[in-house]
Formats: C-alpha cells, structure tokens, sequence
C-alpha cells in the first residue's frame, strides 16, 4: 500500500498545525475534485495556497502510480464514506526541471507486462472505521482490484488494517504468502464443519460463508550481544526507504569505528572462528585421548555448526596450539603435528603483520583473562567481540548463529546461536468457500497489533516471480543439465524476462525485478529443484545411463546413445603406453565409457577414406571425450563420425571403444569399415578404402587403434599382407598395423620441437625427420643425441620406444604408399576444428549435458550437409571450395608470420634497450673516473698533502 503523503509544506509560514500536524487529505482532494466538476473546471483559492500546491504538483515532476515516502508510523486521517464516488485521477502536469534536492524517483509501478506484480501499489478505495464481522471493526480498510497486488509489508494497526484483494478465480492466490515478516504458531483455522461470516460479502441479506485461517509473526532473530530494547522500537508501517535507512545507519557507524588496528584484530578474531569449525583435517588421528574442557566445547559448538553433517572421512580432533618461534617466526598447529610421521596435521605460520598474535595466542592458549583484557581495549575502541552487535536475521532464515564472534555464559569464544525477538502482530486470512468464489473472488486479510522489532529484509521472492523463473528453467530444456547461476543470469530467456518486466529501465538486471534475487543461493535453489525433476538420476553417469535406457525405447534411427562399457578396469590387459594419465578421472574402479554415434554417421563412415581422431580434457568434468571424425571431400565439411565419453584413457580403453564403433556401423550399415590393408585386393586399390588415419603421439590412442586391427587381421585366415606379400596378416604386430595406416600429425610434432630447450641446429634436425626420405636419416639421429644432450637423447628414445612415431613422421619408413601419403590428411586440423566448435556451446560441462550439447552439434553439422545435397543450400555464402581453404591459409600463415616477425622486432628492440642502458652506465662511470683522475693530477702537482689526495680520491 502506497503510505500518505505529507503535504505539511503547504502552511503558511505563520501558521501553526493542528494536533496532528500531518494529516490525509485524499478523502478532501476528492471532494474538492467533484466541486471542480460542479462549477464548469473552476475552483477559486487564496493566491498563496495556489502558488503552493502549485509548488508540491512541480516537485512531483512526471511521476505516475505510486509515491513512496518513509513515514515510521501510520497518519490519521479524514473518514471518507464508502459510498462517496470514486473519480479518475487527473492527468500530472507537463515535465519540468527537478531541483537537486528532489529525492530520486522510486521504483515504477510495472503494470503493462503480464509477467508483472504491482510493487507498492495504489488501493482503489480506502475506508475508515468500518465492520467486518459482528465483533471485529477495522481502523482502515483498502481494496485493490487487481489481482497481480504485490504487498510486501503490509500496514498494521492495534484496531486492525484490512485489505480486501482481487482474485484470478483461475488462478487463487496466497497473498499473505507475499509479506516479509515470518508467519507462525500461535495459529489456526476454521474447521472442517463450522465456517466464519464477513459483514461485506452478502447476497441480499444472507452472509455468505467463508473460511478463515490465523497465524501470528514471528519476529525476527538477533544476536544475544544485541540490545533487545534498542531493538524493540515499536513500527506500525515500514518502506525500503526505513529499511535502507536503518541499513545505512549501520554502516556509517561501521565506518565511523573503522581502522588499521581493527581490521587486524578483526581478521584475528574471524581466522579463531573459522579454526573452531574446520579445526584439523588430517584422515588419521595420532592418539586419541582426552580433550581439555576448552577443546570439548569447540568440538560441540563445531559439531552444532555443522547441522548434523559428518565428514565421511574421520577427522582428527586435536587441539590447534600456538607455538611461538624465534625472530616472530610463530605458528599454530594440531597437537598431533611432529613434522614427520603426522605431517598431515594442521599446521599455519602466523606472522604479527596480518594477525593479533598476542591475541591469538591467549585465546588458544586458554589465557580467558588475557584474552579478555585485549577484548575490552578493542571494545573502548568500538570493535571486537565485546561490543554490542547489530545483526539481524529474518525469523525464517536458515541462518542460526550469529556470524560474529561473542564471548557465552561460560566466556569461550563461539558465534552463539541467534535468539527470536518475539512479536504479537496476527494475521486473519477470509476466503469465500470455492462455491463462492467465482461470485466474490476476494481474499480479506486483516493485520493487528504492533510489531516490536527491526524491519525484516525483503529476502522473500514473490511466488509469482518465483513461478516465471520456474518456468523460465522449465522452457529451458536440456540446458538445464549444465545451468548454473551465471549462466542464468546470462541467458537470453532470462534476458527478454526482464525487458518485458522492466520495459522502462535502460539497463535492468534480475534483481530490478525483486531485490531478493540479488541473492544468488535463491537462483542457485531454483535450479536444482529443476534439474532434480528433469534428471531425476543425476547429471553423471547414473543420468547418462538412464538416458541410453530411454533411448532403447526409440525407433533404431533415431538413436544416438549406442554402447555404453563399464568394465572392472584390474580385469583389463595392461599396455606399456599407460601411464599415470591414464587413471580414471572420477576415482572409479571401473572403466566407464558412453560411445554415441548417428545412423548416418555410419552409413558416411563407410565412405570416409581419411580419418582423424583426438581426445579432449575439459568439456566435460571427470571425464574425456574422444572424437572420430573426417573431411567429406565432395562437401568439403567436417563430419563428427562418433564421440565416445570415457573416464580412461588407456589403450585397452581405445581398444574396447573402436571395437564397440565398428560393431555400431555393422549394426547400422550391415557392413564392416573397410580398412585399406585388410581387405583391398592390391596396393594399388583406394576406392570405398580407409587409406589413412592421422592423429598425435598419444600412446594409448594409437595403440588401441592397432589392437583393432590387430584383432581383425586375426580372423583373416589365410589372407597375405600386401605390402610383404610373403607375410600372413595375421602374423603382423600391433605396431606393423600401424606402420600401414597411421600418420603422426605434423602441427603437434613441430610444436612440441619448438617448445624444446634444445639449441636452433638440433631443432632444425628433428625437423627434417618429417619428410617423405631423408638420405642422411642416421646421421641425424646421432646429431641429436650428441648435441642435444640429455633432452635430444631422451627425444629420440621417445620416438623409437613408441615404435611407431618415426613411421608417422617418414614415409619412407612407413607402409603408407606415396599416393596416399600425399594425398593424405598432413594434420589433425578438421578433428581439432570440431572440438573447438563444440566447446564453443560451453566447457566443464556435466557428462549428460555435454552428451545433449555433442547431439545438437552433430545433428547440427548432419542437417548442414544435406541441406547441401537436397537442395544445395550451405551455411554460408562460401563456396566450400579447396580454392577457398588455400586463400584462407595464405591469409592464416601471412598473419602468422607477421606476428612472428612483430615478435622478433620486439625482442631486438628489447635487448638494444639494454645494451644502450649498459653504454650509458659506461660512459658515466668512464666521465667519473677521467674527472677524478684529473683531479688527482691537479692535487699532486700543486703538492698537496696527502691526506688531501687521499680525501680527493674517495670523492
């Protein structure tokens, strides 16, 4: 409800106001309208009250709706009849200059968006000193007619204040759900069989039936260090302006105590507490034992501040000591601390420059009096524990201690638990019976009393907004899988909320909706209670299997989830390419893997001919996303072949992943991939073959990927090798499947060169290995080793020990035929390419929405690629051709060697800095030395004493 305004202003300087000096007059500005209506538009005045209602209409500017002002208690006011007439209110006056001193306009009354409640609304009608039932009268009675009314505090009054609020019959709503303050015990209702009766809701002269519920506010909640009579200052109406003011009081008087010395001592004080309730996180305790009083009662208070939540892990219980060191080198640490066995134990170095070290060590040292001497110099000062504290909290907020330091009834130092400051205000809630409704769609709430505490702060959401933001994450879709509270708030959903809220505001935020949404943990609450319906089996592994379960359920072509692995990873064979890197990402003992693939993705594999793969680490957290893909060469787009999510990345992983891959097209097509080596007729064969697949020196990628092959070539009874025509396929090894198809991507083996620490000449000498011959192979290889160290020797060990890099760099160490080498994919640039595509849709995702973000794409990409073939529409206006690609590289590799020799300029411009900052040193010192030599010359032919001379030459 908008408060009255005070029109004080309008005396004359000479008067003197009537008891009470401020007074509603709305009740007689609308008699006076009907008297202007009544006397053709004109209204005659004393020319001085003119000039000051001319004065207040001004200071009102252009504002519409509402007015807020901060009046603490509630203005008498005329009686106005109930049957007077009710007038629109006349237009404001043109715009004109606000003075200064005018305070800032309040917030609109939004009501030209559906979306939006009516904030400090306007009532339609007030009535004064009116009945409700047989034994209740009110002091003031406001209707509202619209049913988004939106009251947050709504006015009380020891003879009670009613309002009488619209409903949608389609939408019934709690308005009393809106207030601020806490609504609790006592309370009740109308039973089931008995029914109450409102004098205003008759038909004819029967009453009609309503039910009527009761509850009473619960206050707020302070901190026992509180004054509770300061705190009980009585209010009968309250604003944001009176609770912005209080606020500011608050801060001003922080301000005013500020200082170097409390900002110390207060760190000090905060770091003790936030020792209290995390203590020592060592997993073992060294012997336990009995604890000293003290430390019994932090172990409660910390087992209190946890809620009832205990680690999963044992924690150790011991006592955090103060050691003091010599030259102040002082440190605090867990009893059990010995720095060696129990180095795991809580230990902190404290220095005097960031804490109160005196302090802190009386406190932990159990020196109560010393600790509360220092307390009591802080409190003269106006800080510390001893001071009386200000913090308020709502009656229903979670928060129960209060997060300042205090001394208890037994002087230890704790944050106490927060103390109700009770309050007798009730709330009356009328309601038609549902019969009724459609007929008198109102609800009649009527608050009385007076509240006895602080303002409550306005963290309630309204449960209409709360309804949009809902449905806001609702229209959300599978988004919802990865949204968090900074995605939110910079979604464009939420965006095109708030402008159709706010359409007036130049650059609204979530919060200009409701102030309650500045706090984030609401927002945070509101999408997780999504996410739970959603993915009712989580977003990990659980959801991603629910959802390949759901989708067993749809037709074959519409699946896209195919082969989920969860293997006992110490029941798999063991490479020597695994490593430490290889570990699972999530702790689990199990081998996880979710391979997804589209049927057409299948039928296009069949005629891929180079193929590329790599892994990637972080768009999805805990777990690893391999990607197959290639160039459709007729296109001349990407195509994203399979994604596989494994938590390993071991060869047997890739093994059992590429298995799963070829069962998959199989099972799609009815045919197997047709690798080049194993079943082309002759070397000279390409058509309908995969010739190559090019991907880096990960040792667990190209292994499984000859594991593969391997294992294919094993059922191949007596099928010869076409490259050593004597040799069976069968009798390859893993890396001679390798030596066949497999090329090492060029980009990552210069880059990892250039990386090195080794000299230019030897950098030169690894680089020349990538080529098709090189005459003088083992030279090189003994250059490397010689001059580049231990670096070159372990370089080429790398190489040679992986037994296959060396064949991936040189063709003519390889299998690969010249026309295919060629030809062929120099890099992984298209796989790369894909992966920075996708992560463009977001990074550190959870496992099942990353697997919804990698389906858009590739139904994406797929979509793009026949649009091209049905009707030959691509994304762009480029042409897709390779005369394209090449100006794109020209372009890419002139920008490149810009920056390069920008670089290189910068680094010369550098070092010739120097080098002229080394001259000019020079010079100076060789200008002081000639000065002083010729000094020394003057003294000694004018024979000068030598002690003279002496003084001479330390100048």
């Amino acid at each position: 409800m908008a408060p009255s305004m005070s029109l004080d202003f309008l005396l004359n300087d000479n008067d003197t106001p009537s008891e009470p000096p401020l007074v509603d007059i709305s009740a007689l500005i609308r008699r006076l309208y009907v008297q202007l209506d009544m006397n053709d538009g004109k209204l005659l005045a004393p020319p001085d009250l003119e000039r000051r209602l001319r004065e207040y209409a001004l200071s009102q500017g252009t504002t519409t709706g509402t007015r807020r002002v901060s009046a603490p208690t509630i203005l008498p006011s005329v009686p106005a009849e109930p049957s007077a007439p009710q007038f629109p209110v006349p237009p404001p006056p043109p715009p004109s200059p606000r003075p200064s001193t005018v305070p800032p306009t309040p917030a609109p009354t939004y009501s030209s968006s559906p979306h939006t409640l009516i904030l400090d609304p306007q009532p339609s009608r007030v009535q004064d000193n009116i009945r409700i039932t047989k034994k209740t009268r009110l002091h003031k009675l406001y209707t509202f007619e619209d049913p988004n009314t939106y009251i947050e505090y709504p006015e009380t009054h020891p003879d009670g204040i009613g309002y009488l609020i619209r409903q949608d019959a389609s939408n019934w709503r709690s308005f009393e759900n809106d207030f601020e303050y806490s609504r609790g015990a006592p309370k009740g209702q109308t039973k089931p069989d008995d029914y109450a009766e409102v004098e205003i809701w008759k038909r004819g002269d029967t009453k009609i039936p309503c039910k009527e519920h009761h509850s009473t506010c619960q206050g707020v909640k302070i901190c026992p260090s509180a004054d509770a009579d300061t705190m009980k200052t009585p209010h009968l109406r309250a604003t944001r302006e009176s609770l912005a003011q209080r606020l500011k009081q608050d801060a001003d008087n922080r301000m005013e105590i500020a200082s170097l010395t409390a900002d110390v001592f207060n760190r000090t004080v905060f770091f003790l507490l936030a020792l209290h309730r995390v203590g020592c996180r060592a997993t073992e305790e060294s012997e336990a034992g009995g604890h000293s009083p003290a430390q019994e009662f932090i172990l409660r208070h910390r087992d209190y501040l946890h809620r009832g939540y205990t680690d999963k892990i044992p924690r150790c219980s011991g006592e955090i000591r103060f050691i003091r060191g010599e030259h102040k080198n002082n440190f605090i640490q867990c009893e059990h601390y010995d720095g060696t066995d129990d180095r795991n134990h809580f230990q902190y170095k404290i220095d005097d420059e960031t804490f109160d070290a005196k302090y802190m060590e009386a406190v932990l040292e159990g020196d109560i009096e010393e600790a509360k001497a220092i307390e009591s110099a802080a409190e003269a000062l106006g800080y510390g524990p001893a001071v009386e504290c200000t913090t308020v909290a709502n009656a229903n907020s979670q928060r129960l201690n209060c997060p300042h330091g205090h001394r208890d009834s037994d002087d230890q130092l704790c944050q106490p638990v927060m103390i109700k400051l009770p309050c007798k205000v009730t709330f009356r809630v009328y309601e038609p019976f549902p019969e009724y409704q459609s007929e008198f769609p109102y609800t009649l709430i009527v608050v009385r009393g007076t509240h006895y505490h602080p303002v409550p702060l306005p963290q309630k959401t309204p449960p209409l907004i709360r309804g949009h933001i809902m449905e806001i994450l609702n229209s959300m879709g599978n988004d919802i899988a990865d949204m968090t509270v900074r995605r939110f708030l910079q979604n464009p959903l939420v965006h095109s909320y708030i402008r159709e809220v706010l359409p007036d505001h130049p650059s609204p935020i979530l919060s200009d909706v409701h102030v309650s949404l500045a706090n984030r943990s609401h927002l945070r609450a509101y999408i997780k209670q999504v996410k739970v319906l959603k993915f009712p089996h989580g977003t990990g592994w659980a959801g991603a299997i629910h959802m390949f379960q759901e989708e067993q359920k749809l037709p074959p072509e519409d699946r896209y989830l195919r082969r989920v692995i969860d293997l006992d990873a110490s029941t798999l064979p063991v490479h020597p390419e695994d490593n430490k890197r290889t570990k699972a990402t999530d702790r689990s003992p199990n081998l996880k893997a979710i391979v997804c693939m589209l049927p057409e993705a299948s039928r296009r594999l069949l005629k891929a001919q180079y193929l590329q793969s790599d892994i990637s680490f972080k768009r999805i957290v805990e777990y690893r996303e391999f990607v197959v893909c290639g160039l459709d060469r007729v296109s001349n787009t990407i195509i994203v072949y399979s994604r596989v999510y494994m938590n390993r990345d071991s060869a047997e992983a890739h093994h059992l992943v590429l298995e799963a891959i070829e069962g998959i097209v199989f099972e799609d097509t009815g045919e197997r991939i047709p690798w080049r080596h194993l079943y082309a007729v002759n070397i000279y064969e390409t058509d309908g073959l995969v010739l190559l697949w090019t991907g880096d020196q990960h040792g667990g990628q190209a292994k499984g990927l000859g594991l593969h092959l391997w294992k294919i070539a094993q059922s191949l009874v007596g099928r010869f090798d076409l490259h050593e025509p004597e040799r069976l396929l069968a009798s390859l090894s893993v890396y001679e499947h390798l030596h066949r198809i497999f090329r090492l991507c060029r980009v990552h083996f210069q880059r990892n060169i250039h990386d090195s620490t080794v000299d230019e000449d030897v950098k030169k000498a690894m680089l020349s290995l990538a080529c098709i011959h090189n005459p003088k192979w083992d030279e090189k290889i003994q250059f490397i080793k010689r001059k580049g160290g231990k670096k070159g020797t372990d370089w080429v060990a790398n190489k040679t020990n992986s037994h296959f890099a060396f064949e991936a760099i040189c063709q003519s160490k390889s299998k690969i035929p010249m026309e295919i080498w060629c030809a062929g994919d120099k890099n992984s640039n298209y796989v790369e390419v894909s992966h920075f595509q996708v992560n463009l849709t977001g990074v550190r995702r959870t496992l099942v929405g990353g697997i919804h973000g990698g389906y858009h794409y590739d139904t994406y990409r797929m979509g793009n690629l026949k649009s091209w073939e049905t009707a030959g529409i691509r994304p762009s206006y480029a042409t897709g051709s390779t005369f394209e690609n090449s100006v794109n590289a020209i372009h890419k590799k002139s920008r490149q060697q810009v920056r390069q020799n920008t670089a290189g300029d910068e680094k010369i411009l550098q070092h010739n800095s120097k080098v002229e900052e080394a001259v000019r040193k020079a010079n100076t010192v060789y200008l002081r030395g000639m000065k002083q030599h010729e000094l020394l010359t003057f003294l000694v032919g004018k024979n000068e004493s030598a002690q003279m001379i002496e003084l001479a030459a330390m100048i």
